[in-house]
């Protein structure tokens, strides 16, 4: 047996857990039928805080791995995931918090990397010319595709961060600023690394990484390798797309086209149980495109806000991008 602790005190609750986050510790209790604690956190959740502190001991069993995957599998559901194709699925949600303009809705995207291959699509190796999400997916034969990255405003065609596509190199200029720390790779060269992944250049060994995969696409960290926020201090909002990996391993493409704080935006989705390992910023503002068109389902999302350039939420059209990724199926 180990024993569980809450703290409840005025004007607000905390609750201290080893193995789980707050949304694990309220599902465990609903897990173990605790009446008395549900309405004390319930009403504390409600009143943000209760009259008095108190403490509180129960004695629960000790946690085994069928329980975690059974939270785990528990809060999963809670998305309303909605079949795009076999290993494609997207969900719409509800943001926690509201934006100032729009419907704050987040529309999420989920692969299976074992069903789909991934492309990079770089005009600097495709003609040098721009093409909206739907013409590059129309050219390519992409069932999808999102931002790759911001792009360079000088010449119009490089990722803001390094960059590579197999011989092809787009970008060689690895960005050390502004927490560019992550860096998307995939086409592995073998089996003995995941299909895709983010990898945190502060946490995980990049030298041998980079050897292990053919395409690299370097850009912003928004929540780092061990589920932290990254202190980003930009004070802009932005429409935003955004790639994710799950505890899964499977791929998240997570767009708003109401606006937030890049800081924002991160702790809202740590507040959503969609089991988040580690996200990267892709692009903002008009230029955020998201396109599916599949299994005959399409879904088209373009951005809109953006602090300091477009400060509307009336742009209905995708605007061209330089370089995209895109899914296919295996």
């Amino acid at each position: 047996m180990n024993t569980f602790s809450a703290n409840l005190a005025s004007g607000c609750a905390a609750f201290g857990s080893t193995t789980g986050t707050f949304p694990e510790i309220v599902y465990l209790l609903n897990l173990f039928k605790l009446p008395v604690l549900q309405k004390l956190i319930t009403a504390c959740t409600i009143s943000l805080g209760c009259i008095s502190y108190q403490r509180l001991e129960v004695n629960l069993p000790a946690p085994t791995p069928a329980m975690h995957n059974t939270a785990v599998q528990h809060r999963l559901a809670e998305i309303p995931w909605q079949t795009i194709d076999v290993g494609l699925e997207t969900a719409e949600l509800a943001s926690p918090q509201k934006s100032f303009i729009g419907d704050s809705k987040i529309t999420v995207i989920r692969i299976n990397p074992n069903r789909y291959g991934f492309k990079l699509i770089a005009a600097s190796e495709n003609g040098k010319q721009h093409k909206t999400a739907p013409e590059w997916c129309k050219e390519k034969k992409l069932l999808a595709c999102v931002n790759a990255g911001q792009f360079n405003l000088d010449d119009q065609l490089s990722n803001m961060g390094y960059m590579k596509n197999f011989a092809h190199v787009n970008n060689p200029n690895f960005r050390k600023i502004n927490n560019y720390n992550s860096i998307l790779a995939f086409n592995r060269k073998d089996s003995s690394v995941a299909p895709i992944q983010i990898i945190d250049m502060k946490c995980q060994d990049w030298p041998l990484l980079q050897t292990k995969y053919q395409s690299f696409s370097q850009s912003i960290s928004l929540i780092a390798c061990n589920k932290q926020v990254v202190d980003n201090k930009q004070k802009g909002k932005w429409s935003m797309v955004l790639w994710a990996m799950d505890e899964q391993g499977n791929v998240l493409w997570i767009f708003t086209r109401s606006p937030y704080t890049i800081r924002q935006f991160s702790e809202i989705l740590l507040s959503l149980p969609l089991n988040i390992k580690n996200v990267m910023y892709l692009e903002g503002g008009p230029e955020t495109s998201l396109y599916v068109n599949t299994n005959g389902k399409k879904i088209e999302k373009m951005g809109s806000y953006e602090t300091g350039f477009w400060e509307s939420d009336a742009n209905t059209q995708y605007w061209p991008l330089p370089n995209v990724i895109g899914i296919v199926k295996k």
